[in-house]
């Protein structure tokens, strides 16, 4: 047995009172009142081409039929809403909501929203005009239904043998399956967004310190090199000293020169870096960029 037809079964087993429909309207819904005072409102039009139906305005149950069909609807729907209530769900009519796609009629299952709605489903019929060409009108055909309006669409109606009202157990079965479908697929998706996020973020903090440590070797490379360099220039200058010791005037240059380069030196030493006020604004890692 499948699912939908296990549920069923249950509902129609456990809840046969609240799905009898019964023959005129009681006790009803204040959603249904509200409904039935605008469809009976007399300033409601209609035309040929949307097949002469009414509906009810913003803030009103989604009710869209013709004249012969107001009653039937409003019986039908009331028993709905209280089938639904006695199972534990919600049926409301949202307005002033943030965003337009949030206001209208909800069944609510769970936590899931659904958008539904009540029409009298429609045939298109061509016109010939008068001046020889076709235009489309729309006939309403008695067929009651009720809809999800949303991206993933459903639809019950009469059908040549059993009618809307005697689907009602299998219509809540199939808004409380497709409701537990949904959150489960919707757990599993936050999941998988978490795992990726996490995974992102795992990533990103990877290429930081990647990027970090990897600037840190640079500039271990950079001050080694600094280093060696800064060997290099003191054993260059000493050497220099020591090639001009047995000339006085030229030991007396080179001392003072020796004096100057050894200051540089310190300066550009990593080990040191002594403060230089001339060379405060030059980069020790890249002379060439002044």
């Amino acid at each position: 047995m499948s699912e939908i037809k296990e549920l069923t079964n249950e509902i129609e087993k456990n809840l046969l009172k609240f799905l009898r429909v019964p023959k005129r309207l009681v006790n009803a819904d204040n959603l249904i009142i509200a409904a039935k005072k605008d469809l009976l409102n007399p300033k409601k039009k209609s035309s040929e081409f949307d097949g002469n139906l009414i509906y009810t305005s913003e803030g009103i149950f989604n009710i869209y039929v013709t004249k012969e069909l107001i009653t039937r609807s409003l019986i039908f729907t009331d028993t709905l809403i209280k089938l639904f209530r006695q199972r534990g769900h919600k049926v409301e009519v949202r307005t002033n909501e943030k965003y337009s796609n949030y206001n209208g009629t909800k069944i609510i299952v769970e936590g899931r929203i659904f958008n539904v709605c009540i029409r009298e489903t429609r045939k298109r019929v061509k016109v010939k005009s008068t001046a020889d060409w076709y235009y489309s009108v729309y006939e309403p055909t008695g067929i009651l239904s009720l809809r999800i309006e949303e991206l993933d669409k459903y639809q019950w109606s009469d059908g040549k043998v059993i009618k809307l009202e005697d689907k009602l157990a299998s219509i809540l079965a199939y808004f409380e399956i497709r409701a537990k479908k949904e959150i489960q697929e919707k757990i599993i998706i936050e999941a998988w967004h978490k795992e990726y996020e996490l995974k992102k973020k795992n990533e990103n903090d990877l290429k930081k310190k990647r990027s970090k440590e990897l600037n840190q070797f640079k500039s271990l490379i950079m001050a080694s090199k600094r280093w060696e360099d800064s060997i290099r220039m003191r054993n260059y200058i000493k050497a220099s000293l020591k090639a001009s010791a047995n000339d006085q005037e030229k030991n007396e240059k080179i001392a003072s020169w020796a004096k100057w380069a050894m200051n540089k030196v310190d300066w550009y030493d990593p080990l040191i870096e002594k403060e230089d006020e001339l060379f405060k604004p030059i980069n020790r890692n890249d002379l060439n960029n002044l």
